[in-house]
């Protein structure tokens, strides 16, 4: 018989390389499972740090509006009271205007009052008021039951606004005419990290 016998060799993955493959897989599946939770971390952490601040200014803003406007007098401060806040008297009235009467006296139209409240185990900064449109040209008798913070918040009546998220404590401290206003707000989506801030203002009351 003349002719070659050709032979085929198997050109099949062993068992040992197929192990050391996946392996090899799980290693940097491994890895860069790693370096995507970390970057989301991170991420959240940034995020967050972005709101807070944000939180920090808006309510700080809105705050400071507010005790520009008012009187040093009329403050109660009611660091010591628990929940904590601050309560003050204000010349606009319902249309947020400020008005006068005959002897160009400034007219006192409503009360207000900051405070700390939480929602679902968050912290916020609450404000409510009471207007009196007809005004008095002296600094009025504060409402009846609202010279506590817990006399404000248990009244349903009144509409809370959120002036700011994640803000869990408050302090002022009063002057002739400046009140100094100071909060802190934590947001920390990490267990690792607390993401925390804290702002101060020193407000000139000038009326």
């Amino acid at each position: 018989m003349s002719g070659e016998l050709s032979s085929k060799k198997s050109t099949g993955t062993t068992l040992v390389e197929l192990m050391v493959y996946m392996t090899l897989f799980s290693c940097v599946l491994s890895c860069v499972y790693w370096v995507l939770i970390t970057s989301m971390r991170y991420y959240n952490v940034a995020d967050a740090s972005v709101d807070l601040q944000s939180q920090a200014m808006r309510g700080m803003a809105t705050l400071t509006q507010d005790l520009s406007e008012t009187t040093s007098m009329s403050v109660y401060d009611l660091d010591a009271s628990t929940p904590k806040g601050i309560i003050f008297a204000s010349p606009r009235n319902s249309q947020k205007k400020y008005t006068y009467n005959a002897y160009n006296e400034l007219l006192w139209k409503r009360w207000v009052c900051y405070y700390i409240g939480s929602n679902k185990g968050v912290s916020y900064l609450y404000r409510k008021e009471v207007i009196n449109d007809a005004g008095t040209a002296t600094i009025p008798a504060i409402p009846a039951g609202k010279d506590t913070i817990s006399g404000w918040i248990n009244d349903n009546s009144l509409t809370a606004t959120t002036v700011a998220k994640y803000v869990d404590s408050v302090n002022f401290e009063i002057y002739t005419d400046i009140v100094t206003a100071t909060y802190s707000l934590e947001n920390s989506p990490s267990t690792d990290k607390r993401n925390t801030l804290q702002i101060t203002s020193q407000i000139r009351t000038r009326n």
